[in-house]
C-alpha cells in the first residue's frame, strides 16, 4: 500500500517503513472413506507492517483475519485471526536473531506460541535458518538470480467440515 524512507545522519543508514495488504484464498477436498465428498474453503485479507529503524533492527507484524467453511453443506462460517510479532535483529552479516509471538491454526490451536529464530550465514552465501515453530532451512545460493534451499515446515489447518446432519 505504500513505503516511505527517512535518510537518516550517515549516507548509509536508512529508516524505512513498509504497509502491505495480503489475501489468500484456500479450497480443500478432502477424502475420507464412507463419508461424502467435502469441499472446505479458507479466504482472507491482512495487513503487514514493516519497520526498518535503519539500526540492525526490523519489526515484522502481520494481522490476518480469515473465514472458514464447508461449502459443500449452507454451514455458518467461522471467523478466526491469525497473527505474528517479530523483531529481528542483526548482529552482524552473519548472525541475525528473531523474537516474537504467532498465532497460526497451522497447529490446530487459537493460542499464541512464541517464536524464535536464528541464522546462522550471511544471506547472500550459504546459511541455515531456524524460525520456531515455522521452519528450518538450508539455503545454498546458485548464481546472483537462484537459490536452492532445503526446508521443513509443518502443515496442518483448521477446517470445519459439516455432516450433513448438523448444520
Amino acid at each position: 500500500l505504500f513505503t516511505r524512507d527517512k535518510p537518516g545522519t550517515d549516507s548509509g543508514v536508512i529508516q524505512n517503513t513498509h504497509l502491505l495488504l495480503t489475501g489468500n484464498f484456500l479450497s480443500l477436498r478432502p477424502e475420507f472413506n464412507g463419508l461424502t465428498q467435502h469441499n472446505l474453503v479458507k479466504f482472507g485479507v491482512g495487513m503487514r507492517y514493516i519497520y526498518n529503524s535503519g539500526k540492525k533492527g526490523v519489526w515484522f507484524v502481520d494481522v490476518s483475519p480469515f473465514v472458514t467453511r464447508d461449502v459443500t453443506y449452507p454451514s455458518k462460517p467461522y471467523y478466526r485471526l491469525a497473527s505474528t510479532i517479530v523483531y529481528s535483529h542483526n548482529v552482524n552479516d552473519k548472525f541475525n536473531w528473531r523474537l516474537g509471538a504467532t498465532k497460526s491454526f497451522l497447529w490446530g490451536n487459537r493460542f499464541y506460541l512464541p517464536f524464535i529464530g536464528l541464522r546462522v550465514g550471511r544471506l547472500d552465501k550459504v546459511n541455515v535458518s531456524l524460525q520456531f515453530p515455522r521452519s528450518l532451512s538450508l539455503n545454498v545460493p546458485m548464481g546472483s538470480k537462484a537459490f536452492f534451499s532445503v526446508y521443513t515446515r509443518p502443515q496442518g489447518g483448521y477446517r470445519r467440515a459439516v455432516n450433513g446432519e448438523n448444520r
